[in-house]
């Protein structure tokens, strides 16, 4: 493999810090306690049983059971069973019978994997309203909650994932929340599948997904009480849509949460859906021939924007992706964390990440989201300019060399 010129910048070599794992029982008869004493980077390995909430997760602490059958955070009615503050990795456990099931503060980011959220009173999982706020769900039972999982403003990716019999919706996205939501079911939701309330900037991508015999609608869309400049998107591709007391899909207005002749505030694409006993229609008249296109792809969307008393309706150019990887960009193999990554591109078996907090272009193998190599960026030797922050990056042949070109919008060059 040739080697990566970045204008003579050397290699980072560092050791990473030796992670612990705290058993439960065993080193601590509570989860509650075992997370207090952990530091990040550990993890809190639970054994089969019961354990009483809540449980305050500090920021880098990674909670692990046997699975969810075998093991269960139990909470109290009028509290929060499990309150992440930071970044943590939460599976095989079931977390049920509190008010909120899970919550997370401004800035956290949790990954769920083999976990039932069930039977707590308001969310299963809740959210401060903050949009860096980051949640990632696979392999999961969301059912008996109130809101099974009620974004606030906050980033989310679902997969493969069943919102079952919750009290009102089975994923409720609010603000500016923007989220992929592939291969989930959501069934027998008394109110909506899933209810998109859209701002000025939400994105919702609904890919593959099932949605049966929920109360009102499979997908509510509601309009936003915004005026002014906005930026939101909503996808529905390739799902199916089963027994929906009233749409399989509905736009809906701001405040009746009724379909409306026109709905104005977002760019809507669907295609490749397929309806079946729908109470109503199988989508709200409004966006009809929309949903109806026998394209799986097509060039532009219909959206109508509201200008003052006026509706404009134009054309817009869209592309939507499809879905072929999700890479991990906190790999635990060496302990290497990637803040926030802002740049990426891919070279054969290699991904480039640029992360404008630790001002480093980290190399990953593409096949198992290792990291390779954690380059700093600064470009030339003993150069005292660190990007803080690379916004793009590219990888070139030059001179028989592969070099690494990286843009910054905050720093001099």
């Amino acid at each position: 493999m040739k080697s990566l010129c970045v204008g003579l910048v050397a290699a980072l070599t560092c050791a990473a810090a030796v992670a612990d794992v705290l058993r439960v029982p065993g080193d601590y008869d509570s989860v509650a306690a075992a997370a207090k004493a952990a530091r990040p980077g550990d993890t809190v390995l639970i054994g089969p049983g019961t354990y009483p909430g809540p449980v305050a997760v500090p920021d880098g602490v990674n909670l692990k059971g046997k699975g969810p059958a075998r093991c269960v955070l139990q909470g109290a009615e009028d509290g929060v069973a499990l309150h992440i503050d930071g970044r943590s990795n939460i599976s095989g456990l079931t977390i049920r019978g509190a008010e909120t099931g899970a919550f997370l503060t401004a800035g956290a980011s949790a990954e769920f994997v083999d976990c039932h959220i069930l039977g707590n009173k308001t969310d299963g999982i809740g959210f401060d309203k903050a949009f860096d706020t980051y949640l990632f769900m696979q392999d999961c039972l969301v059912s008996g909650n109130g809101d099974g999982v009620d974004l606030e403003s906050t980033q989310a990716v679902f997969l493969n994932t069943r919102f079952e019999a919750n009290g009102d919706d089975g994923l409720d996205l609010d603000g500016d929340a923007g989220a992929l939501i592939y291969g989930c079911t959501f069934c027998d939701n008394k109110d909506d599948g899933i209810e998109i309330r859209i701002a000025t900037r939400t994105h919702a991508i609904v890919q593959g997904c099932r949605f049966e015999r929920n109360g009102e609608d499979g997908v509510e869309v509601i309009d936003s009480p915004v005026e002014g400049g906005i930026y939101n998107i909503v996808c529905v591709q390739n799902s199916s849509f089963d027994a929906n007391t009233r749409f399989g899909v509905g736009f809906v207005a701001q405040d009746s949460e009724v379909a409306t002749e026109a709905f104005s505030k977002a760019a809507v694409y669907a295609a490749a859906n397929a309806f079946a006993n729908a109470g109503d229609a199988d989508v709200s008249a409004n966006y009809a021939e929309i949903f109806m296109a026998d394209r799986a792809y097509p060039q532009t969307v219909k959206t109508t924007i509201a200008c003052g008393e006026k509706l404009v309706t134009q054309e817009v150019a869209i592309q939507m992706p499809v879905l072929v990887g999700i890479y991990d960009l906190r790999p635990t193999t060496d302990g290497t964390e990637v803040d926030d990554a802002e740049a990426v591109t891919v070279v054969g078996d290699r991904v480039f990440v640029g992360d404008d907090n630790t001002r480093k272009v980290y190399v990953l193998n593409r096949r198992t989201s290792c990291v390779t190599r954690a380059i700093p960026t600064k470009p030339f030797t003993n150069s005292q300019y660190e990007a803080s922050g690379p916004e793009g990056l590219d990888v070139i042949e030059q001179d028989g060399k592969q070099v690494l070109l990286l843009s910054d919008d905050e720093g001099p060059a």
